[in-house]
């Protein structure tokens, strides 16, 4: 299953979401089981009532979302994407 066939219902949109840091600036390693997950991804598909209203999110933006958002999906070879409530973005970043 590639990211780009999954296609959101309704008020949901498709989020491929940003690795978090592995490594601090002092170069500590922090593992993946105290690591936090990323709360920015960028906008990979739309639902069709978020594509037929005036919304302030497009493909491609690269936006922040609440930290409990969303339903995590694994695509083979691609990495976590989401799939979130428009409600729960909560900024776009510039």
């Amino acid at each position: 299953m590639k990211a780009k066939t999954v296609q959101p219902f309704v008020n949901r949109v498709l989020i491929k979401r940003e690795e978090s840091c592995s490594v601090t600036e002092s170069g500590i390693i922090i593992p993946e089981t105290v690591r936090k997950k990323a709360t920015k991804g960028t906008v990979i598909a739309l639902g069709y009532e978020v594509r037929d209203m005036p919304m302030e999110v497009v493909v491609g933006d690269l936006v922040l979302f609440t930290q409990y958002a969303g339903t995590q999906i694994d695509v083979e070879d691609e990495g976590e994407y989401l799939i979130v409530r428009y409600e729960d973005i909560v900024a776009i970043e510039n």
